[in-house]
């Protein structure tokens, strides 16, 4: 069976060469922190939620060979929900990160998250820019938590203005930028940057449909910056600014 890599913000989910979702056991029960020995824990598991073989689960043995003992190593992949039964059934903090860590690759996967693309233009309006904003963010929640929303949010400033969110607020401040247009990094820039907030705004909703940040800012930054900076001048303007 060969795995490629589908998403690892907090715990490697990989893609079978059948397409299907599935998680290393080894890597669950690390992620975990459980105690017990994987083989007792795996086993148990297995028996808890009467896993079927080649359905649920199915084997994936190391192919290193362990020194000490001369023996491989057992392994096994797990169905991406049922990888998230496993996890419910870990009652610690780690359990309910990674069930909605898993939640998040779920909807991913399966494209009923989010609905279709909206036409590009539709980025210079504020009202879009902070739905993409908010719905980035419940992901990044999901599957990191607030701390993870929070690094989003600062690297996707960084990488589109080269300021971080507190860098922006300051300066608009020493500008004399009204408070309440200064609650965020991402408010500034649609007041001093507009083509730059639409550029987060693109950016923000490929991350959503799942494309790495750092490969969505550079299309979005490249490509997609340039054309709202021609929109703008020619009079496709977000609506606030024309009050």
């Amino acid at each position: 069976m060969n795995l490629s890599l589908f998403k690892n913000e907090l715990l490697p989910v990989y893609t079978t060469d059948l397409g299907n979702k599935v998680v290393r056991a080894r890597e669950l029960h690390a992620f975990l922190g459980v105690k017990e020995r994987f083989n007792g824990w795996f086993a148990r598991k297995v028996s808890d939620h009467q896993l079927t073989d080649n359905k649920d689960y199915c084997n994936f043995t190391e192919e290193t060979v362990n020194k000490k003992r001369g023996r491989k190593a057992l392994d096994y992949v797990l169905r991406l929900e049922v990888a998230k039964k496993v996890a419910l059934g870990t009652n610690n903090a780690q359990g309910d990160k990674v069930k909605d860590y898993f939640i998040a690759c779920e909807q991913i996967a399966l494209g009923v998250s989010w609905s279709p693309a909206p036409a590009i233009d539709a980025h210079t309006q504020p009202a879009l820019q902070r739905q993409n904003s908010k719905d980035v963010n419940r992901f990044q929640v999901g599957i990191g938590g607030g701390e993870a929303a929070r690094e989003y949010n600062s690297t996707s400033c960084k990488l589109h203005s080269g300021y971080y969110p507190r860098e922006l607020k300051d300066h608009a401040k020493k500008m004399g930028l009204p408070s309440k247009l200064r609650t965020s990094g991402k408010e500034v820039l649609r007041h001093v940057q507009p083509e730059t907030a639409c550029a987060m705004s693109f950016t923000d909703d490929l991350v959503k449909r799942g494309m790495p940040l750092e490969q969505a800012a550079n299309v979005s930054t490249l490509h997609a910056k340039p054309l709202f900076q021609a929109l703008l001048s020619v009079g496709v303007q977000p609506l606030e600014l024309g009050r």
